[in-house]
């Protein structure tokens, strides 16, 4: 409850397709969202993150200690040097470089598979929030749309793979999501990383 009332306490906002704040990058995508629902203590922040190079960090849930403390250090380098980053919130690789990329001072945005208002999963409630301080929570779907649907996690992966400059994976499985992440981002022709 104490995370709800907390989203609620946020400004919110959205735009739509045809809105000129609409992110050109998304239109990209055939199949691009309606809307962009926005969770933010500063909802207009959110193209001015996108003007910076942004770089989404990716990977597994189920991570190795290496590659979260990779993740984290490639997080706070590269908001460091002014870029934004950008993940899903997921738990293991996600989490590690949005708490990277907060602990450089950067900005960040999650794309959620709830609503951007949701904190999912609930372990990040505190993460979520800071996120929202200090750069954006965006999703296509509705506020207060809880819990996340199978489905939501892959419609996330194209908005994120989408809205980056570049992507970088850093531990994958071979079925993951993390896959179909940078196998889109290829199509739309951004640039894609791998950690050794």
């Amino acid at each position: 409850a104490s995370d709800a009332r907390s989203a609620r306490s946020s400004p919110q906002a959205g735009v739509c397709r045809h809105d000129p704040r609409y992110p050109a990058r998304l239109a990209e995508l055939e199949c691009a969202p309606a809307a962009l629902h926005i969770a933010a203590e500063q909802p207009g922040l959110l193209l001015d993150l996108l003007a910076h190079p942004v770089v989404a960090i990716v990977g597994s849930r189920e991570s190795t200690y290496y590659a979260r403390d990779t993740a984290t250090a490639l997080a706070r380098d590269l908001a460091g040097a002014g870029m934004t980053v950008i993940g899903g919130l997921a738990e293991g690789i996600e989490t590690a470089a949005q708490h990277g990329a907060l602990g450089a001072g950067g900005k960040t945005i999650a794309v959620m598979a709830s609503g951007p208002d949701v904190a999912y999963p609930i372990q990040s409630d505190r993460l979520h929030a800071r996120v929202r301080e200090r750069g954006a929570a965006v999703s296509e779907l509705p506020f207060g749309f809880r819990p996340p649907q199978p489905w939501c996690f892959l419609a996330r992966n194209r908005i994120i793979a989408a809205l980056a400059d570049a992507v970088i994976v850093v531990e994958a499985g071979a079925s993951a999501g993390t896959l179909f992440t940078a196998e889109l981002a290829c199509r739309l022709g951004r640039e894609v990383g791998v950690v050794p």
